[in-house]
């Protein structure tokens, strides 16, 4: 008996141990999506408000307050990152019911999606500090430059923000990061991968800083389309670091996911025999035995049956 429960115990052990390796890759996964989705939100945050530099300086000539004209665009930064985030919940909502249909079919219980609004707040809240974060900056310096400096050359100028606004980038930044850890139940995990993920970014962004260097610096060549395309490279206001932290931290993570996933798989794949049984059943005495298996044997899709004596202290039962 004593070796039983030893092993219903060591059974135990490698499930709970199974279960969080499960749960540490989920959340793995689901802070690869956040720090993807975050940067998709900032690109397309920057390009909606690069769009708006000519209505801007044009409001400015019109008499608009600094303060207006902050507020107004920073509302319709916020209306769209809601109505972003309203069709992302609407679609993952969807999903879940629409997979829900396809996993019922494979596991042996039911698959029940109930509707949480924890999560769904969550997401949204994810959504607007992403926003926020985003959008600020590049809002309070065209808050403090001129309108003839917004009809010039706004992508040249590197006039900092006042310091209230740089406050508030800030803030915005630690509240995203904060929410980010606090909502996940492996915090050292997730703590470990925010740092990580801050070092790619710098990483990454000096990359592209440091392809700049080299194309501005590199000898003009006497291909038209190659010497503008170079040129594009390190012209004022290009979006070269942008670009290569885009597409390098995406392929980063996605890369990181799948190596995770496939070691993850190959070990259970490697611990399970190829005939696992399906149920255990301990503690079952010999004069039990004949009736355990004519029950067994009568239920339909058992196909083996195998017993094996537990032994513990000297004592085989």
């Amino acid at each position: 008996m004593q070796d039983g429960v030893l092993q219903i115990q060591i059974m135990a052990h490698r499930i709970k141990r199974f279960v969080d390796r499960v749960a540490m890759f989920l959340t793995l996964v689901g802070l690869t999506a956040l720090v993807v989705g975050g940067v998709g939100v900032g690109n397309a945050v920057r390009s909606y408000l690069d769009g708006k530099t000519e209505t801007i300086a044009t409001l400015k000539c019109l008499g608009a307050s600094s303060g207006f004209i902050f507020r107004i665009h920073y509302f319709q930064v916020l209306v769209l990152a809601l109505v972003g985030s309203t069709i992302g919940v609407v679609l993952g909502v969807g999903g879940a019911y629409v997979a829900s249909q396809f996993l019922a079919q494979a596991l042996p219980v039911p698959a029940v999606v109930t509707l949480q609004v924890a999560p769904i707040l969550l997401a949204v809240a994810f959504g607007l500090l992403t926003a926020t974060l985003f959008a600020i900056w590049p809002l309070a310096r065209a808050r403090e430059t001129s309108a003839a400096a917004l009809f010039r050359d706004f992508a040249g100028q590197k006039k900092w923000p006042k310091p209230f606004f740089q406050f508030m980038t800030a803030l915005s930044f630690i509240l995203l990061i904060g929410l980010a850890i606090g909502t996940f139940n492996e915090k050292f995990f997730a703590v470990a991968f925010v740092l990580a993920a801050l070092v790619v970014f710098a990483v990454l962004y000096l990359v592209g800083v440091a392809v700049q260097a080299v194309a501005k610096r590199a000898p003009r060549s006497r291909m038209p389309i190659l010497r503008l395309a170079v040129a594009n490279l390190h012209r004022p206001g290009a979006a070269t670091a942008s670009v290569v932290l885009s597409m390098g931290l995406g392929l980063t993570l996605f890369v990181t996911v799948a190596l995770i996933e496939g070691n993850l798989r190959e070990q259970v794949q490697d611990q399970l025999p190829e005939n696992a049984p399906a149920f255990f059943f301990i503690d079952i005495q010999n004069d039990q035995l004949a009736e355990f298996k004519s029950v067994t044997s009568s239920i339909d899709g058992v196909s083996d049956i195998n017993h094996v004596p537990t032994c513990g202290g000297g004592w085989c039962l």
